[in-house]
């Protein structure tokens, strides 16, 4: 919804950490982009991660912001 668009534009623009989780791949990758082009003309320069593999979920621990999808 346009609500939660907005909401996960906020969370960008105050540098949150934001996790997407989807069963479908594609879906995932294009969400995400598609979020991050949305910050233009500004630039997301923390940490992206389209779809983080299984043995490296650890890194959703990090401190920093990021934007992540897990499958």
């Amino acid at each position: 919804s346009v609500d939660t668009v907005i909401t996960l534009l906020a969370a960008l623009l105050t540098e949150q950490k934001i996790l997407f989780h989807s069963q479908h791949y594609v879906l995932l990758i294009t969400v995400l982009q598609s979020l991050v082009d949305l910050l233009l003309p500004f630039q997301w320069p923390h940490t992206y991660i389209p779809t983080v593999p299984s043995n490296l979920l650890e890194f959703v621990d990090a401190p920093t912001p990021y934007v992540m999808g897990v499958h």
